[in-house]
């Protein structure tokens, strides 16, 4: 945390992150394709709040729509992708894969989301850790690299920082009563294989989908690795 930058850019992304309501959902073909949507909001009272320290009009959206897009279209393995903001305070995305393997492949992404084959099931893995940072800032298109170094999220190269103490040093930035809030905060993520689920670690199943919730905290700190994976055939 870097105290000397926080009073302006650090309240916007830490009040930010810590309202927000987000989700991804995806769906994995057989024929190696894959579709994905996204969501995040920055609830009413919050943006609001967000708009008056940071003098940021009502009418303007929090969020680079047509960044987010650009850098989705240039993966590899990527059909199509589109990014809007329904309204100033949310960002959508939808997302057709042609290649999920090709996309899987790049450098800043292998490692992070595996997908194998073993014997008759395949399996896909998730693995969210502080020595990736780097590469896991490089996934969120449309932030401003500015506001991550003011707030310096330890999962993105900000230190080392326990969860407790960066809870502390958000508390000192939001104060004490968005605590609660910044505690319930998580990012939901569910897919839908193209076969029944066989196996999994972490998360929960049904039939052929795989979903957890995870804490934003946890994603912001890192201070053990994030890890979920789940088989079908």
């Amino acid at each position: 945390m870097k105290p000397k930058r926080t009073p302006s850019a650090a309240i916007f992304l830490a009040v930010l992150v810590s309202a927000c309501s987000a989700g991804l959902d995806a769906k994995l073909d057989s024929n190696g394709s894959a579709s994905l949507s996204a969501r995040v909001t920055v609830p009413g009272p919050v943006a609001k709040k967000l708009r008056a320290l940071s003098d940021v009009p009502p009418t303007t959206p929090f969020f680079d729509a047509a960044a987010v897009r650009k850098a989705l279209l240039a993966r590899k393995g990527m059909a199509s992708a589109s990014a809007w903001c329904p309204d100033p305070d949310s960002l959508a995305i939808t997302a057709s894969i042609a290649d999920l393997g090709s996309l899987l492949a790049a450098p800043d992404i292998a490692g992070i989301v595996n997908l194998d084959a073993e014997g008759g099931t395949r399996r896909l893995s998730i693995r969210l850790s502080r020595d990736r940072s780097r590469d896991i800032l490089a996934l969120l298109p449309g932030i401003d690299p500015d506001l991550v170094d003011a707030l310096s999220p330890p999962a993105l190269g900000g230190g080392d920082y326990t969860k407790s103490e960066y809870r502390d040093a958000l508390a000192a930035i939001l104060g004490t009563n968005a605590l609660p809030s910044l505690d319930a905060a998580a990012v939901d993520v569910s897919v839908t294989a193209p076969g029944e689920i066989v196996a999994h670690s972490g998360g929960r199943t049904e039939g052929s989908a795989w979903s957890a919730s995870i804490p934003l905290l946890d994603l912001l700190v890192l201070e053990k690795p994030v890890e979920f994976s789940f088989s079908w055939r």
